[in-house]
């Protein structure tokens, strides 16, 4: 109930991003990244970044996760920066290249502590993030990043997120 839930919920940010008008310097570009992947007897990592000094500001959206055997997700924000391994994103209402940057199996480095979330084996959940952003022309790299708990089993992380 809670996977439908979620999806609902990442389907309605969806449509709201697509129905934005594209290459209006007032509008906000949408960007969504998902990375799934088989881990064992190892956590997964997943961080979106913002470079230091960059021109646009970053508005988390939302954060899905599913893992297929129990796990806990700790949510960090302003880790050491990430460098490897950069992940494909898809820009949902306009096309180009975001200027955050989203990597899968991430370096990134231990950062604040936002609340953990505990899914029970073959469930998801979803995190509101719009309360967060990363600000312009900051002279520091700024991150959010999902970190499983060590499991062994697949794990799907997504985040979605808007630039202008």
């Amino acid at each position: 109930m809670k996977r439908a839930i979620s999806l609902s919920v990442w389907l309605a940010a969806v449509l709201l991003a697509q129905s934005q008008k594209p290459n209006d310097s007032d509008t906000t570009v949408f960007y969504a990244a998902t990375w799934e992947t088989t881990l064992s007897a190892s956590s997964g990592v997943l961080t979106i970044q913002l470079p230091a000094g960059a021109n646009k500001r970053v508005y988390l959206q939302s954060a899905n996760f599913w893992c297929s055997a129990a796990c806990t997700i700790t949510q960090e924000r302003n880790g050491t920066a990430a460098t490897a391994t950069v992940l494909a994103t898809v820009p949902l209402n306009t096309t180009g290249t975001p200027t955050a940057v989203v990597y899968s199996a991430s370096n990134v480095g231990v950062g604040s502590g936002l609340p953990k979330i505990d899914l029970s084996a073959g469930n998801g959940s979803y995190a509101d993030l719009s309360f967060s952003t990363f600000q312009k022309n900051s002279p520091t790299v700024q991150n959010y990043t999902l970190r499983t708990s060590v499991m062994t089993g697949t794990v799907r992380l997504s985040i979605l997120w808007g630039e202008r």
